[in-house]
């Protein structure tokens, strides 16, 4: 079979056109109908969800920056003025200032200085040497970006899905209009049918009230239909950021049948390591292990060079330098065995970031699994309705001619009738069904 030869293909290559009729069709026109791909486009584009998690994203890469520096040199500059007596101020502060002479040396000069200024100009350097705990931060910082990333991926592929079954709502909600209206013309050609042959002596008034309650039926189906429609297009309307009550035309979808519906042979599930949501059980696994090599951090030193230079004087104009470098490591020896603690519960995290992980991926497999079915079953029973309607159609074709040869009761045309709309009706469900399935089982591959 072709791909132009596909019932489902058959049928929504009328939608097109259906979607342009009722009220607002001229601005459709004007607008034109958009696909699926440009449906999903414009979701993909429009939606907050995108825009929160595409922010959410460059928030995870600062942190990233942010936790490196900690591997950069550090520098401070410090300008101050300062005034008093205070003895080892005062002491300090010529001496700093390369001014101290013999007389300060008296004990009453030292018990009692005069108030002395202090201008001081400081700039420091401490570039780190050694620390794990920066190291594991970095990890645990890119760990963040990369999961904010794969749920930025995850948001994409849920809105794509909702776009695409959105889509075929509307498609489908089109098809169950258009069959309420050939059902509602139906009913109203056999009512009038059935008025003739009672005014002809070959059918009661009962008959004919029988049919005014189908065309009654028949009226409350299209006008729900038509409700149907306006609410599919709203939902769609929502996801793409049009307003909600524009009337957006939508194209038929052309779509080859997977080759699961072609054969019986049993569905394997592929393996699952594009999903978004095993991707990001691994990289919470690997956040995990980040936070216990930063507990372990705890146990070990911290090496850092320092380098200062400063001046100090007694006024702006005149001011003497000195510097100094070295070297300083600082190891903890006791905290109450808090750091034990910590690094306790970062490897009991850890296991359950495994533990997880594995559990996503088995989860992973029978959803993959579970949507395979779900298309070749979607297939087989659009195949099935679409036979069904083409029946139901001739069977009500042949009951209309034995009615009006009178070799058939009134009920039994009625029978025919409704069986043509439930077979539309579910012949338009099915092939939007197709539709869906086929991007559930994308969306659970992790296909993008």
């Amino acid at each position: 079979m072709s791909v132009d030869d596909s019932p489902m293909i058959r049928r929504l290559s009328v939608l097109a056109a259906l979607a342009l009729a009722g009220p607002g069709a001229s601005l459709a026109l004007a607008q034109g109908a958009i696909s699926l791909d440009d449906a999903v486009a414009r979701a993909l584009a429009r939606h907050p969800a995108v825009a929160a998690a595409a922010a959410a994203e460059r928030a995870a890469t600062a942190r990233v920056s942010e936790a490196r520096a900690g591997r950069l040199p550090s520098a401070d500059v410090v300008e101050g003025w300062q005034r008093g007596n205070q003895p080892v101020y005062a002491f300090g502060s010529l001496l700093a200032q390369r001014r101290f002479l013999s007389e300060n040396l008296a004990l009453d000069a030292l018990n009692h200085p005069p108030a002395t200024n202090n201008l001081r100009l400081g700039v420091t350097v401490e570039q780190p040497l050694f620390n794990r705990a920066t190291d594991a931060g970095v990890r645990g910082a890119a760990s963040g970006e990369a999961m904010a990333g794969i749920a930025r991926t995850a948001v994409a592929a849920d809105l794509r899905l909702a776009t695409t079954a959105a889509y075929a709502g509307v498609l489908s909600a089109i098809a169950v209009h258009m069959a309420a209206d050939r059902a509602l013309e139906a009913a109203v050609a056999d009512r009038d049918r059935t008025g003739h042959r009672r005014d002809a002596g070959r059918a009661t008034d009962a008959d004919v009230l029988q049919f005014d309650v189908h065309v009654a039926r028949a009226q409350a189906r299209q006008a729900q239909a038509v409700a149907g429609e306006r609410v599919a297009r709203a939902h769609l309307n929502g996801l793409i950021g049009e307003p909600l009550d524009a009337p957006t035309a939508v194209m038929p979808v052309t779509a080859e049948r997977s080759p699961a519906s072609a054969t019986a042979a049993p569905v394997v599930a592929p393996g699952v390591g594009g999903r978004p949501d095993v991707r990001l059980a691994a990289a919470r696994e690997t956040q995990a292990r980040a936070a216990v090599d930063g507990a372990r951090a705890a146990f070990l030193p911290q090496v850092s060079a320092q380098a200062g230079w400063e001046a100090n004087g007694g006024s702006w104009g005149s001011r003497s330098p000195s510097w100094a470098v070295g070297v300083v490591g600082r190891l903890n020896v006791f905290r109450g065995f808090g750091d034990q603690a910590r690094l306790s519960a970062a490897r009991s995290d850890a296991e359950q970031r495994a533990a997880e992980r594995r559990q996503v991926e088995s989860a992973a497999e029978v959803e993959i699994l579970s949507a395979q079915a779900r298309l070749t079953a979607a297939e087989a029973a659009d195949a099935a309705m679409a036979s069904v309607a083409a029946q139901a159609r001739e069977s009500q074709r042949i009951v209309r001619e034995r009615y009006e040869q009178g070799l058939a009761e009134s009920v039994a045309l009625l029978r025919a009738a409704e069986l043509v709309y439930e077979s539309d009706a579910a012949q338009a469900t099915a092939a939007a069904g197709v539709l869906t399935a086929r991007a559930e089982l994308d969306r659970a591959q992790g296909s993008h």
